[in-house]
């Protein structure tokens, strides 16, 4: 759920962005690997790719977050665990997330 809401906070930058031409702060690196770690962009990918993700790359990226904007999703994900033991357990909670 974190990392979609920080997705769908860069997309509301990003709009903001293209209306008015005023650069706002990035919460994904702006490299190719960074951009990966979307919810928009990883969602619909195969079970595995997505637990590879979401595992390997997603939840280290909000460990490591900082910055006064994000600090409240790095101190609440410090501890946290992924805990989803197969990919097809996670492709079931996927269209839940989204739909939320």
């Amino acid at each position: 759920m974190f990392i979609r809401s920080l997705d769908e906070k860069e997309l509301e930058n990003e709009s903001f962005e293209n209306l008015t031409g005023e650069t706002m702060l990035k919460i994904f690196p702006p490299t190719e690997a960074g951009q990966n770690l979307r919810w928009s962009r990883f969602k619909e990918k195969d079970p595995r790719a997505i637990y590879e993700i979401i595992s390997q790359q997603v939840f280290p990226f909000i460990k490591k977050m900082n910055g006064s904007a994000q600090t409240a999703f790095s101190r609440y994900m410090d501890d946290a665990m992924f805990l989803m033991p197969t990919p097809q357990v996670l492709q079931k909670v996927i269209p839940g997330l989204d739909e939320l």
